[in-house]
This record gives structure tokens, sequence and C-alpha cells, in this order.
């Protein structure tokens, strides 16, 4: 009898599996949808302050599911406050965490930021490869678009009022321990930047720069033992009033507590400049005289620049 039950059973689940797993797919689709996840909006806004001891609020108008481009927990019109950064406002937060990262006992999520400055933010992380000494690494992809430097730049409350639409990707495997260096890409592009006239500091005071804009500037560079190389990358283009290229190494580190420090560069410059703003740049360009050369469209200046950290004197030198 208990036999041909299970028998029955069997061939039940053998003849029609499908059906049960489409019956049981809507079930779940179902309550997926129907979950009440507007009630858990106060929980999570108030969980946000607990964990951070009030130091980060989060508010939102509706936590809900997003499917495009990717299924996540979304949250609409995000205001973020916190006592390190300014107010940061966005149409959409979205957070996903890796099902095959979870899987595998190796975490990760992708989380998206849709209009703050007027552009997008994606930040993905995931497990990375090993080093040579068999540590973890952590992959962090952080992709830019279309963000406005001038909303940036207000928000962060900066004196120079810079403008231009800033993308970009990073593609970094980091780790955790800062026992080995971080290695990766980074490739980041603004169009139409713009420097309003201001004064900078130097040894020899105040220097007056005047308005410069850029049609396209692109930096290309990558780290990998503990240095930033630049490969080749441009300021400005054919028609603005200064325009060139850069290259060349900067030593950089990252340790805890620390963050990101800079040390001793060698870098390579070449531009060229109009005899308009080569007047307004003089006091600055004094110092390069020895490196320039006339050319028919302006004055070209190439030469190397080399220093044991920003912030002191550096030294020039001819470039081949």
């Amino acid at each position: 009898m208990i036999a041909r039950a299970l028998q029955s059973f069997l061939n039940v689940f053998r003849f029609h599996k499908k059906k049960i797993f489409f019956m049981f797919f809507c079930i779940a689709t179902f309550l997926f949808w129907q979950f009440p996840y507007d009630d858990l909006s106060e929980v999570v806004s108030t969980l946000v302050a607990e964990k951070t001891n009030n130091q980060v609020f989060l508010q939102f108008d509706r936590l809900g599911i997003q499917v495009f481009p990717y299924p996540a927990l979304a949250v609409d019109n995000v205001v973020v406050d916190s006592g390190f950064l300014p107010s940061i406002q966005a149409a959409k937060l979205s957070f996903a965490p890796s099902i095959s990262g979870l899987i595998s006992f190796h975490p990760g999520f992708t989380a998206g930021i849709k209009q703050v400055w007027d552009g997008d933010i994606n930040l993905t992380l995931k497990a990375g490869k090993k080093t040579e000494l068999g540590a973890a690494t952590q992959n962090i992809y952080l992709d830019l678009e279309q963000i406005q430097l001038g909303q940036a730049w207000e928000a962060f409350e900066l004196p120079l009022k810079l403008r231009g639409e800033l993308s970009g990707e990073m593609n970094v495997n980091l780790d955790p321990s800062f026992t080995t260096p971080p290695e990766g890409n980074i490739v980041l592009e603004v169009k139409e930047l713009k420097f309003p006239s201001g004064a900078i500091p130097t040894q020899m005071g105040p220097v007056i720069l005047p308005a410069l804009s850029w049609k396209k500037t692109q930096l290309k560079g990558r780290l990998a033992g503990g240095k930033m190389t630049l490969e080749p990358s441009d300021f400005g283009a054919t028609g603005d009033s200064l325009f060139g290229s850069i290259k060349g190494e900067i030593d950089c580190r990252i340790e805890p507590g620390d963050g990101l420090t800079l040390g001793a560069y060698k870098l390579q410059m070449e531009f060229l400049v109009t005899p308009k703003v080569e007047r307004e740049l003089a006091p600055f360009l004094i110092l390069l005289s020895p490196y320039k050369s006339a050319t028919p469209s302006g004055t070209k200046y190439k030469f190397k620049v080399t220093g044991q950290r920003f912030g002191y004197a550096p030294s020039f030198s001819a470039a081949l």
C-alpha cells in the first residue's frame, strides 16, 4: 500500500515536474512582488543610523525591486547626510548581492546611483585574483557616466569652480590587508573642461591664471608595483589656447588609516600655447623658458619634471 502510494507520487512528479516547478515559481514571484518593501523604509533608515553611530543618515521615498539592468533592491529619491561629506542626493540607489559569490563564499555586490550630480555611478565588488603570495584580493570596478563637475565641486564647496562632464572607469584588484600594492587600470575623460580665472600660490607669490577651457581631456594610467604609470594622456585639443600631453610615473601607496599617499614622481610634459595665453601665463612659464621653441601655431614647451613629493619644489630638465 505504501509502496503503491509512493510510486503514484513519483509518477506525478516524473510526468508533471515542469508544471510543479512553474507553480512554485509563480508562487515565489507573487510573494516577491507583493512583499511590503515600503514598510521597511523606516527600519532601513534607523538601522543605517545605528550601525554608523549616527554619522550617516539615509532618507528615501520608496523601497522596491528593479528588474533592469539587473534584479536588485532599489530606493527612489535618496538623500544621504553625514558629518564628513556634503549632503548627496540621487534619483535612485540600487543594491544587488552576488548570488554566485554567496554560493562560493566570496561575497560581492553591484550597486548603482542614478542622477547624482546629473550623472550615474556604478560599483561592482567581487573576489579578485590571488597575489603572488597567495593572498586573496577584492576586484573593484567603478564606472562613472556624465558626472557634472560643476555640481560636484559646489557640493564639496571647493574653491576652484571647475566645469565639465566626467566619465571613466576604474578596474583595480585590492589586497584588503594592504600587504601588496593594488593593481589595475584607470581611464578618465572630461568633456568641455573649464577652469575659471584665479590665483594659485607659488614660491614667488600668487600667480594669476587666466580662464582656460579644453574640449577634451583624458587620463590613462595603470597601478602596479606601488606606482601609477601614466600612459600618454591628452589635455585639450587642436584649437584650444593651450593643449598638450603628459606621461610618466608617480609613486603611490595605500595604507590603513592613511588612505592614498603620493610620493616621488617623474613626468614628461609637452604643450602648445597661443601668444595671448603665453603672455598671461608669463610669471609661471618663465621657469620653462629653456625648454620652449617657436612654431607657426604658437610656442611649444617640452620638458621633464621630477620631485620627491607634490607640494615641494620640483626639478625641470630637457625632454628628448
